[in-house]
């Protein structure tokens, strides 16, 4: 451990951990300090990921500019480094980075570069990701039976590789793109939740039940989604992924007036205007559908 070059990757290796458990100041701090020390090693292609990593801990606390200059650093890197895994992995988080910011064309545009890219070399894993970021964006802009599309290639690949979360999380996402065309089957949700709920991801939990709550709405029972949306509230108000807080309060809020509710639809809508308003964010075409 002498070798500053494996502490610092000793550092990135602890930055994920945090990173898989929600806790993102701690995350960002560790993986900060990985990319300077193994920049400073000369280990380049380690050093990108770190930092796209980083990247995009600070999107999903809506810390944008910090997220921009992590990004760019990790593309930077990745070029230099020669490792075409890098560069694909800064542009799939620089789409991350403007979906979480609400720019969803623009997200596109990334994204399907990433895709392409992994498609290219190889990267099964970054190539299920893609898909499945591909999909939550163009189900978003309401582009449901190619966000299907997309999800059902996600959930094969995961399914191959055996990344039980982006399954669960496919499997998730499919029962409420089919919502969008009429065929919908709650129990879709129910694995899915309950694997989350199991991991102990606070993340997962949350978008599983804003997901549901969204498609019970849309299939026209909406006294029947309170719980998942409080649910979801109180969680991305815990690990502090305020972009996602502002999606599901305007969600919430819109439902409430819609059951004829509007004094309590108030403070939601408030709330997700403020944040709104605060981070820059465009308004998610998805929560006010």
């Amino acid at each position: 451990l002498t070798d500053t070059g494996t502490g610092a990757l000793l550092q990135g290796m602890k930055g994920q951990a945090h990173r898989s458990a929600d806790e993102l100041a701690a995350a960002i701090a560790l993986l900060g300090d990985a990319v300077d020390g193994l920049e400073a090693a000369g280990r380049l292609s380690d050093a990108s990921f770190n930092a796209s990593m980083l990247a995009d801990c600070l999107a999903t606390r809506g810390a944008f500019a910090e997220a921009e200059v992590a990004v760019a650093r990790a593309a930077r890197l990745g070029h230099e480094s020669g490792d075409p895994n890098a560069v694909l992995d800064a542009d799939l988080i620089s789409g991350r980075i403007a979906m979480e910011r609400g720019d969803l064309e623009e997200a596109l545009v990334y994204t399907q570069r990433s895709l392409d890219a992994a498609e290219a070399v190889g990267n099964t894993f970054c190539a299920l990701a893609g898909n499945f970021l591909l999909a939550d964006q163009k189900l978003r802009l309401g582009d449901t039976q190619e966000a299907i599309d997309h999800l059902e290639r996600s959930t094969g690949l995961a399914q191959s590789c055996h990344a039980g979360g982006f399954e669960a999380l496919g499997q998730a996402w499919l029962t409420a793109a089919h919502a969008r065309t009429g065929s919908f089957d709650p129990a879709g949700f129910t694995g899915p939740l309950e694997m989350a709920i199991r991991a102990g991801s606070r993340s997962g939990e949350a978008m599983v039940r804003l997901q549901r709550a969204m498609a019970v709405a849309g299939a026209g029972r909406p006294t029947d989604t309170f719980d998942d949306f409080e649910r979801a509230i109180t969680l991305f108000a815990d690990y502090g992924a305020l972009p996602a807080l502002a999606r599901a309060h305007s969600a919430y809020g819109h439902v409430l007036r819609a059951v004829g509710r509007p004094d309590d639809a108030t403070p939601h809508l408030r709330e997700a205007g403020a944040i709104l308003t605060e981070l820059g964010l465009n308004p998610d075409p998805a929560a006010l559908r």
